[in-house]
């Protein structure tokens, strides 16, 4: 049971660590990699509470507890959407967005040529290299995604990471 304890005190303190620094930068190297979270492999031991001092190791009987907490502590849909007070008037929208093919070009010759990998699988290098070939269709492609209103899925994922600022205030 000593154990137990002494395992839970020592990730409670790791993860709070940086939160009760009051540093933002330590907060942000933690969260990025240089701590914990970002590279873990596994879920820390897990106290069951229905069997005092027994450590539950196995990964799907974590998830269902966490699953079970999640579940008991947040609120429950009711089905009710709120109303939410439009920021722009409804008559203004993005429906003359034109994709000019030369201009197209322009800017996939104006890439900086780096060799790393976007999220698309292609370097920058590449698209310049490639840009009087593929200028055409890929003004094409644009201009019809948007006048069908119909965006790849690719579009709609990101990748975001914080990225910490010396000079940024604290709010």
């Amino acid at each position: 049971m000593k154990c137990v304890k002494a395992a839970q005190a020592y990730y409670h303190d790791l993860e709070t660590g940086p939160i009760q620094s009051n540093n933002l930068g330590k907060f942000y190297r933690y969260v990025n990699g240089n701590g914990k979270i970002y590279g873990r492999k596994s879920i820390p031991l897990i106290n069951n509470k229905s069997n005092v001092g027994n450590l539950v190791t196995h990964k799907a009987a974590q998830v269902n507890i966490f699953n079970r907490h999640f579940a008991s502590v947040f609120t429950h849909d009711d089905n009710n959407k709120p109303h939410i007070r439009h920021r722009v008037d409804p008559d203004i929208g993005c429906y003359e967005v034109t994709f000019i093919p030369v201009k197209m070009m322009q800017n996939l010759k104006a890439l900086t040529p780096k060799i790393f990998y976007g999220p698309d699988g292609f370097t920058n290098l590449l698209l310049q290299r490639l840009a009087s070939v593929i200028y055409e269709p890929l003004s094409f492609i644009f201009q019809s995604s948007f006048r069908l209103h119909i965006l790849p899925a690719c579009w709609l994922r990101a990748i975001v990471t914080p990225v910490f600022n010396k000079n940024a205030s604290i709010r």
